[in-house]
């Protein structure tokens, strides 16, 4: 069973923008290869991290305006989003492409450690 959930284009902001949580997203899309070959690294990673962060993933064609709203122009895409401790703003990184495990765990590595 994943940990990962989808997300529409309407539950995007309450979940993500709009969270206290540290949440990372994979804009991704079905006829994308190495969205595909990347969804397994993914599923690991929410795993092994799910104390320390939710994870979703948001199919691009299906939801377009959180695709835009997030300047997606290439896939797949990885998008961390956390509260800044010390002024409270929400902040995002992101890294496009698919990688190994360790890839994303260099990634998460400068928010969570």
């Amino acid at each position: 069973m994943s940990l990962i959930r989808d997300l529409t284009d309407d539950e995007f902001i309450a979940a993500v923008v709009d969270s206290t949580e540290t949440v990372m997203v994979q804009f991704w899309a079905p006829w994308c290869g190495p969205c595909l070959a990347f969804k397994p690294v993914v599923d690991l990673i929410a795993t092994e991290y799910a104390d320390k962060m939710k994870v979703y993933r948001i199919n691009v064609d299906d939801n377009p305006q959180s695709a835009m709203a997030n300047n997606v122009q290439s896939i797949p895409l990885l998008v961390l989003y956390r509260t800044n401790p010390e002024n409270g703003h929400r902040e995002r990184m992101s890294s496009l492409g698919s990688m190994p495990k360790a890839g994303v765990q260099e990634f998460l590595k400068p928010w969570l450690g």
